[in-house]
């Protein structure tokens, strides 16, 4: 490696590689009548490990850091922007100033025209990661903005500028 950060993205890469892929149900194994329950329970174990103490007290962080904002920016790309649109969805119900940056229209730059440090970048990403998510957290942090990034892992690209990662980081042990 010539560098330091050569290094971290060879083993970003590669942890991503062998350990960012979801439990599939092997459908084939089982009865028809078996394959939601396997499902739901695997579901089960994933959601049991939300629960570390860490990922709790980083929820509640995060919780809080858009409590005090005064206008919430929401993005993400591909596979994850139906979990962004969730997150827009709901928290547009209970907090005035919610802005979705889900669709791909390229627009995101004009409509975080006002973010600044009183502002917070929701932001979602998981594999494959998507550069427009990234480059929507490196603008926000220019603008002075927080950050709280939902991913699978805490070493995810975008991570580094994010004042509040939550790694759900399921189906992987």
């Amino acid at each position: 490696f010539e560098n330091f950060s050569d290094m971290q993205k060879f083993l970003q890469q590669e942890y991503m590689r062998s350990a960012g892929k979801f439990d599939p149900i092997d459908e084939t194994s089982l009865e028809s009548s078996e394959v939601l329950e396997a499902a739901v329970k695997r579901d089960i174990s994933y959601l049991n490990k939300l629960l570390r103490p860490q990922f709790c007290k980083d929820f509640v962080e995060a919780a809080q850091m858009i409590a005090d904002s005064k206008r919430v920016y929401i993005g993400g790309s591909r596979g994850s922007a139906a979990i962004a649109e969730n997150f827009y969805y709901n928290l547009n119900h209970i907090k005035p100033n919610v802005v979705s940056l889900t669709k791909d229209s390229g627009d995101w730059q004009n409509l975080m025209a006002d973010c600044d440090e009183s502002s917070l970048l929701l932001a979602v990403s998981m594999p494959k990661y998507s550069k427009r998510t990234t480059d929507m957290i490196r603008y926000a942090k220019t603008t002075g903005a927080r950050i709280i990034f939902v991913t699978n892992s805490k070493i995810a690209p975008g991570t580094e500028f994010a004042d509040c990662v939550l790694a759900c980081e399921i189906g992987l042990d």
